[in-house]
């Protein structure tokens, strides 16, 4: 019975700040499987089935010169009875069975198992993917999921279609047990956003662009590109993208918001502000959009949207030492020095070591006129973790001038003005040191 399409269960995540669709990490062997005992078992019911590498090997001299070949990953969606080597084995005699004697098949890592069908075009492939699904349903063993690659497809060598296996299982992962998928460019924009998160960045635009020539129609890869090339740099491209993605997706909040990010990160608040407020308004209370939100009002002085917008990023996310530092600065700049006090407080017991925010609960405490002593030790460790930043160097020397230790004020703020700072936007910071 032909499988219909299912959607994808892909959840949102901030990037780099920008905002990419979620993709699993890199396929593991599962640790917990008695791999001894598993290998064991394959092993003992088919001693001449190559495992690993070596089936990669093999598998390539066998699909050598030919013009199309088929790969298929099945993976155990769960072992039945909790009996992980007899799952392997009972979908190891469906897999003989299902590919025939012309395909050849082997045990690509724990719990997964690859088939390649040289010759074999998608209608016969997926016919015996299919087949080998409705056995295992049909048997008892439980569920198999089914990755299908095809060669050839755009650049990819034959051994990249042979390692295909695991993007195609990587999909199948978003759309539950009993999932059969082919190589399209929804596979190769998660293979992407894997790459993406694994510093990969080079190869992620790579994968992505792959995505785009086998659908140019792919809102998702139009972000995701967009997103890469900006973190390489190449904001002009980036917004292209963007454009293009919110054109084919207009009820997207991402490529809106990355936009404006894109945008505020070259200077331009008044247009990223718009956009921010526009996704906002889109999509209400999505964190990222409240927190770069409340940045971009803190830009532009507007110290009491700032405070609204940055207090509810915290309510959203409670646990983002970020969010209420942000909420701090706004506090801060709107002249509430004891609220701002307690953001910063708040801060620091989630994230000891923010700098800005030990400098800018020093600064309150100075305001406030009191624990001066505590003032300066966390004007000094802001420091030490941020010491080419003016701006805390300005700071500690107000802390040494209230304290009236001259010299020490002196060389804090010698050392502000040799780093550029010249005034600051909080208040009673105006004016050169």
């Amino acid at each position: 019975m032909p499988h219909k399409p299912r959607e994808l269960n892909r959840g949102r995540h901030a990037a780099g700040d920008f905002l990419i669709l979620d993709a699993p990490p890199k396929r593991e062997a599962d640790a917990t499987l008695p791999r001894e005992r598993v290998l064991g078992a394959f092993k003992g019911e088919f001693p001449e089935t190559l495992a690993g590498e070596a089936f990669v090997h093999a598998a390539l001299g066998r699909v050598k010169g030919g013009s199309k070949f088929a790969v298929l990953g099945i993976s155990v969606d769960s072992p039945h009875g909790g009996a992980p080597a007899a799952s392997i084995v009972d979908a190891g005699r469906l897999v003989m069975e299902a590919v025939g004697p012309e395909g050849f098949w082997g045990l690509w890592d724990m719990g997964v198992l690859a088939a390649v069908l040289p010759g074999a075009g998608e209608g016969e492939a997926r016919a015996a993917a299919e087949r080998l699904m409705a056995n295992a349903r049909e048997s008892g063993m439980g569920t198999l999921s089914v990755g299908l690659a095809l060669y050839p497809v755009l650049d990819l060598t034959r051994e990249d279609i042979l390692r295909c296996v695991e993007k195609t299982l990587a999909h199948a992962a978003f759309l539950g047990p009993d999932a059969l998928v082919v190589l399209d460019s929804v596979t190769l924009n998660i293979s992407g956003d894997q790459l993406y998160q694994a510093g990969q960045i080079e190869k992620a635009i790579e994968e992505y662009r792959r995505s785009l020539l086998l659908d140019p129609a792919n809102e998702t890869a139009q972000n995701s590109l967009g997103v890469a090339l900006a973190v390489s740099g190449e904001t002009g491209k980036a917004l292209e993208l963007f454009d293009k993605s919110r054109a084919l997706a207009p009820k997207d909040i991402m490529p809106v918001y990355n936009t404006g990010l894109v945008l505020f990160n070259r200077g331009e608040a008044d247009k990223a502000l718009s956009l921010f407020l526009e996704a906002e308004a889109m999509e209400p209370g999505v964190f990222e959009v409240l927190y770069q939100t409340s940045r971009v009002l803190l830009e532009l002085g507007r110290a009491g949207e700032a405070v609204e917008t940055a207090g509810k990023a915290v309510a959203k996310r409670p646990e983002s030492a970020a969010a209420h530092r942000m909420l701090g600065d706004a506090f801060a700049l709107l002249g509430a020095c004891r609220d701002a006090s307690k953001e910063y407080e708040r801060t620091l017991r989630q994230c000891p070591n923010d700098s800005s925010a030990l400098s800018g609960l020093a600064w309150m405490y100075l305001e406030l006129g009191e624990n001066l002593d505590i003032a300066l030790s966390f004007a000094r460790q802001s420091i030490a973790l941020a010491p080419g930043n003016g701006l805390f160097h300005f700071r500690l020397g107000r802390i040494h001038e209230a304290r009236g230790e001259g010299e020490a004020a002196r060389e804090a703020h010698a050392r502000a003005r040799e780093l550029g700072y010249v005034s600051g936007a909080f208040p009673g910071e105006e004016g050169e040191a």
